[in-house]
């Protein structure tokens, strides 16, 4: 189950990257026609960037640590559907499902070299 939450949550943080890619254009976009609030969701978009590297570093290392592995692609879904909304809900999706298959298999036993 890990090697599973490694793939998912590399997966979930690619979505998570696209979903912030298209925020940060939308807020440039509106930025550029003078809209106020332009600035302020391309602001959104850069801390979706951040629950992106936050997702990856957890898909990382769910295979040495699955408990904080859980925890950090969980946090990362989290946070990146408060700043991002709907542009982040594929890779929230799959971040949660990655983090639930590296908690269910924390209790692994690691394979013998």
């Amino acid at each position: 189950m890990r090697v599973g939450a490694l793939v998912v949550g590399i997966l979930g943080s690619i979505g998570a990257f696209i979903g912030a890619s298209c925020v940060v254009a939308g807020g440039a976009v509106l930025d550029a026609f003078g809209e106020e609030e332009g600035a302020g969701i391309a602001g959104q978009g850069f801390l979706g960037f951040g629950a992106s590297v936050l997702g990856l570093v957890g898909a990382a290392i769910a295979i040495a640590k699955p408990r904080t592995a859980s925890v950090l692609m969980l946090v990362a879904a989290v946070v990146g559907l408060i700043v991002n909304g709907g542009f982040f809900i594929p890779g929230a999706i799959l971040l949660g499902i990655g983090s639930l298959l590296a908690f269910l298999g924390r209790n692994e036993k690691k394979a013998a070299a």
